[in-house]
């Protein structure tokens, strides 16, 4: 479905948050998406949006509070959550296993591995999101 929106200029969004699986369709269909000008948006379920809108509107307040201060890596926790894995969740886990461990590992711990911008100077500010 990604290969066949990029090629024919048809916009994408999904709400997978497999970083591996967006990363390789990054790679693998991204010049397509630029030439036929589709917008292909990945990571708009809940594995995404409550951390990303919670760090967004944490660093905004924190420039609200402290101008001019510098954000380093955020980390949220959520608990008390209770839900299930999807079967395309349980297919990427499964495909993610039969790859080599480093190969899993470098993913995992790379916090840029879907952005252009690569920070490795980040600071360790550490704001708690947790549901309360």
């Amino acid at each position: 479905m990604f290969k066949a929106c990029a090629e024919n200029g048809v916009h994408y969004f999904d709400l997978t948050g497999e970083p591996d699986f967006v990363m390789q369709m990054i790679q693998e269909n991204s010049a397509a998406a630029i030439r036929s000008k589709a917008i292909m948006i990945s990571s708009c379920g809940f594995d995404s949006v409550p951390s990303d809108l919670c760090t967004y509107l944490a660093v905004k307040e924190l420039k609200r509070i402290s101008p001019g201060s510098e954000v380093g890596l955020v980390q949220g926790i959520f608990s008390g959550i209770k839900g299930g894995y999807s079967g395309g969740t349980l297919a990427s886990m499964m495909e993610l296993m039969e790859k080599p461990r480093k190969h899993v590992q470098a993913i995992m711990s790379n916090h840029y591995i879907l952005s252009p911008i690569y920070r490795p100077k980040a600071s360790k500010h550490i704001l708690d999101c947790r549901e309360r």
